[in-house]
């Protein structure tokens, strides 16, 4: 048998790598598996009177990284610390530590980029500025002629505009990745009014904000085609904002046997969660007659999820298999209920912190239920795969600092920024402009659903906007 074996080896060599290209790969997978933990969102700062603007979404995987920006200077502070407003999720699964100036000194002037003497020292991807005394990893040319610092050494590895860019830059100290812009504020983009505190001693101060989910694609996953949805209300987009999805009749004829959660919440990490909804005609209860609702609702108001009955953790309870309609506590899961008669169904969170709350759950009076004629689906294993929209509008969707014009052709320029594909419309590509702090213009072709975004540079290129979907981004004059 050794013998055998021995042959086989050494006729087929390939089958002595094969277990070892087995565990290199069962390696890779866990590498690539790993995310750095949820970042805190604080930043050091040389002021604590400063405020930031809530983030832009963000993942936890390596390479991701949060840009912190200032939702105001403030008058009669001028920055003088390094800083590098940027945490990076590093390749060993730790962030970097971010901290930020807002300055007055701290923007630039369009047409005078060249004269910025703020203290950025990192790019817009988090990349450490390259000293200007330096020739590596990138040579150049530049002499102290070329920086409002007077010399080389005095530019130190702050981000500036020798060449006349239109915007601060820096070379990198990363040998791949030469020159890259800053993404330091326009002047014309942020108030210079913002409090009257003067520069601290050390960069000892915090500053925290909140993640920034960006426009929602309104979708929730359903188990009905024939569903249609209430217009939602306003809302906002930073962390913590709940939309409810609300069915705008129940299906006659047709009772659900899905499992939903029908509230989309902005989660810390910038992401929104996946809506899933039912209307069939179970999916309401009647005044006074709560304790029968049998419909398969499993998160509250607020998209906690809900506690199963047949479970103690986190919140103990005494109901016992009489108190539902579903004759179980195994059989009532985690829907939502009413078995101690509170007038609505309800439920136990799995968040330790908030024992009960409401579900939500339509009134029956308050919906029509002949909308449609749609029957149940085949089997109770289908899953929910048909999409549904809300015709919501939502008002003011651009935000009260910016809006938009649509923009004629022009003898401005621009360099382009970023391509974003596909997006559903022109709104959420505003929405994306917005979320870039160096964006003025915006491109929707609906045609192939490319979003360009582009930023006012002398150095740039004309736009063609004859075909009439540019939109100028309109700043907020300073106050």
């Amino acid at each position: 048998m050794k013998m055998l074996i021995r042959r086989v080896l050494m006729d087929h060599p390939v089958l002595y790598v094969i277990p070892w290209i087995l565990l290199l790969l069962g390696h890779v997978k866990q590498v690539f598996s790993q995310t750095c933990p949820a970042p805190s969102l604080t930043t050091l700062t040389d002021n604590g009177c400063i405020q930031l603007q809530s983030v832009p979404q963000y993942t936890q995987t390596p390479g991701s990284h949060i840009n912190y920006t200032c939702a105001g200077l403030i008058t009669g502070l001028v920055s003088s610390y390094p800083h590098c407003p940027v945490e990076l999720c590093k390749a060993d699964f730790t962030w970097t530590s971010p901290s930020i100036s807002c300055g007055t000194n701290e923007c630039y002037n369009i047409g005078s980029s060249a004269s910025y003497l703020g203290h950025r020292m990192c790019t817009m991807s988090g990349k450490t500025c390259q000293r200007w005394d330096t020739q590596t990893p990138h040579s150049h040319s530049f002499t102290g002629t070329n920086f409002p610092d007077g010399s080389l050494s005095g530019a130190n590895n702050y981000c500036r505009d020798p060449d006349g860019s239109g915007y601060p830059w820096c070379f990198t100290t990363d040998p791949l990745v030469g020159k890259e812009s800053c993404s330091v504020l326009q002047c014309s983009t942020v108030p210079t009014n913002y409090g009257t505190c003067t520069t601290a001693a050390t960069l000892d101060p915090t500053a925290t904000t909140a993640a920034n989910c960006g426009l929602p694609t309104l979708l929730a996953m359903s188990d009905n085609g024939c569903i249609q949805l209430q217009s939602i209300p306003p809302y906002s987009t930073t962390a913590g904002t709940i939309i409810n999805y609300i069915c705008a009749s129940l299906i006659n004829g047709f009772v659900s046997a899905y499992d939903h959660c029908p509230e989309q919440l902005c989660q810390a990490t910038g992401l929104w969660t996946n809506p899933t909804i039912s209307c069939g005609i179970n999916e309401c209860y009647t005044v006074g007659s709560s304790s029968t609702y049998q419909g398969h609702r499993t998160c509250t108001f607020s998209g906690k999820t809900c506690q199963r009955w047949d479970s103690q953790t986190p919140h103990s309870h005494s109901f016992t298999a009489v108190n539902f309609p579903d004759g179980s506590l195994a059989l009532a899961n985690n829907y939502c209920r009413d078995p101690d008669g509170t007038g609505s169904p309800w439920c136990y969170t799995t968040d330790p912190t908030v024992e009960r709350e409401s579900c939500n759950v339509l009134v029956c009076t308050s919906v029509p239920v002949n909308e449609g004629t749609c029957t149940t689906a085949a089997t109770s294993t289908v899953a929910m795969t048909t999409t549904v929209t809300t015709t919501a509008i939502v008002p003011d969707i651009f935000g009260d600092k910016a809006t938009f014009s649509r923009r004629q052709q022009g003898s401005e320029k621009y360099t382009n920024i970023r391509n974003l594909t596909p997006v559903s419309n022109s709104i959420r590509c505003g929405r994306e402009c917005l979320a870039e702090v160096n964006c003025d213009l915006f491109i929707f072709d609906k045609a192939t659903r490319v979003c360009n975004l582009s930023h006012e540079d002398l150095g740039g290129i004309s736009i063609d906007c004859s075909a009439n979907n540019c939109f100028k981004r309109q700043r907020e004059p300073l106050i």
